[in-house]
């Protein structure tokens, strides 16, 4: 992600990203310039050319925080806290570990799983155009159940 000043004033760059092997897309082309590198169908780069200071960059860069909490606590830093059957049943990661109770547990990852689900789903459909990607998230959504 690289802020700029406005979508308006990022437009030239859009021809740069594109000499440097880029794809442009329209996906949430209200908030961002979306790109990807190689080609659509098979991604190892992505670029988001972001308003500075806008909802998009503040709410990115919370969810890029989030993420970085994201590492799992191993046996040795829980110590005697350690329980195998929850280690297994929600995993270690720290927001998740933390957490009072199980159903507690079981919410936040059906919440995460929700919306990371949704928002990968939404941009598969937008960089390949593929509408049955919209099909695949009820589904999803009813395995997910804890």
């Amino acid at each position: 992600m690289a802020p700029v000043a406005s979508l308006e004033a990022a437009r030239p760059a859009i021809g740069a990203a594109a000499a440097a092997g880029y794809c442009h897309f329209p996906y949430k082309a209200e908030t961002m310039h979306w790109f990807c590198k190689p080609s659509p169908s098979h991604r190892t780069h992505h670029l988001h050319l972001v308003p500075f200071q806008s909802p998009a960059w503040v709410q990115r860069l919370a969810f890029r925080d989030a993420l970085r909490r994201l590492f799992p606590l191993v046996r040795r830093e829980l110590g005697g806290a350690f329980q195998l059957d929850r280690a297994l049943a929600y995993g270690t990661l720290p927001e998740v570990w933390n957490l009072a109770t199980d159903p507690e547990r079981a919410d936040y990852l059906r919440a995460y799983a929700h919306g990371y689900l949704r928002e990968e789903i939404r941009a598969e459909q937008v960089v390949r155009r593929l509408d049955p990607f919209r099909r695949f998230l009820p589904w999803a959504e009813g395995i997910l159940e804890l």
